[in-house]
């Protein structure tokens, strides 16, 4: 049996800003990315926050984000 793949948060975001900038079909995308077309729509759904049960990535990338620029600036002081 095949192991499932794993995809981190950023892959997912990129992937579906792709897709948005694109202005191209998911399906399209996921091909050329290698993904099933229900991936990259779950994901899209995440993303907007209206996946049941499943926190929107996009307050949670806010938050990475935060947390990188404040590791920046303490490493600069450092």
């Amino acid at each position: 049996m095949a192991q499932r793949k794993s995809f981190s948060r950023e892959f997912k975001v990129e992937a579906v800003q792709l897709a948005s900038q694109r202005g191209q079909k998911l399906g399209v995308v996921a091909r050329e990315l290698g993904l099933r077309t229900d991936m990259l729509e779950r994901w899209q759904r995440q993303l907007q926050g209206t996946a049941p049960g499943t926190e929107p990535i996009r307050e949670a990338e806010q938050e990475l984000r935060r947390v990188k620029r404040e590791l920046d600036r303490v490493r600069l002081e450092l």
